[in-house]
C-alpha cells in the first residue's frame, strides 16, 4: 500500500527525532565523561547508537514503501545537567517525550488506515516501554545513592558493562 503524504511527513519527522535523540545522548555522555563517570558515559553512548538504529528503521520503512525520504534539521542539544541524577532524569524525560511521539504516530496511522505503519510501529511501542523502564530504573538507583560515592561508583561500574546492541 502506498504511504500517504501525511504519513511520510510524520515518519520523516520521527526519523529526525530519533537522530536528535542520538545527539542528545551523546551530549549527556560527554557530560558524564567530564564528571569522570566513564561507565555512565558508555551506557549513554550505547543508548545513542541504539537511537541511530531506530532512525534507520524509519529510513528503511520509508524506503521499502517507496516513500519520499527527507532529513530534518537537528538542533544543538541543550546543556546537559551537571549531576549524574540530572543527566539520567533528562534521559528519562526525553524517553517519555519519544513515547508520546510514537503514540501520536500510532493514532495518525489509525486515522489514515495505514496497517503497514501500524505493524511497524508496534515494535516501537514495545521498545519505548523498555526505554522508559531502563532510564527510570537508573534514576531510582541514583536517588537511592543520594550522593554516596561508593554507591555512585558501583553504579558507574555496572552501567559501564552495557554491551552494544
Amino acid at each position: 500500500m502506498e504511504m500517504k503524504t501525511i504519513m511520510q511527513k510524520a515518519f520523516n519527522e520521527q526519523m529526525g527525532k530519533e537522530n536528535e535523540s542520538a545527539y542528545i545522548y551523546l551530549a549527556l555522555s560527554a557530560q558524564c565523561e567530564a564528571m569522570d563517570l566513564k561507565g555512565m558515559a558508555k551506557w549513554l553512548r550505547v543508548q545513542g547508537d541504539e537511537e541511530l538504529e531506530h532512525a534507520m528503521k524509519f529510513y528503511t520503512h520509508l524506503a521499502d514503501r517507496n516513500a519520499k525520504i527527507a532529513f530534518e534539521k537537528i538542533d544543538k542539544p541543550k546543556a546537559a545537567p551537571n549531576t549524574p541524577l540530572g543527566v539520567f532524569e533528562a534521559a528519562y524525560e526525553h524517553e517519555k517525550y519519544i513515547t508520546k511521539c510514537i503514540h501520536e504516530l500510532v493514532d495518525l496511522a489509525n486515522k489514515h488506515n495505514d496497517p503497514e505503519a501500524l505493524s511497524f510501529l508496534d515494535w516501537f511501542v514495545n521498545e519505548q516501554i523498555e526505554e522508559e523502564k531502563s532510564t527510570r530504573d537508573i534514576v531510582k538507583k541514583l536517588e537511592m545513592a543520594k550522593g554516596n560515592i561508593s554507591a555512585l561508583l558501583m553504579l558507574d561500574k555496572m552501567l559501564g558493562e552495557r554491551k552494544g546492541d
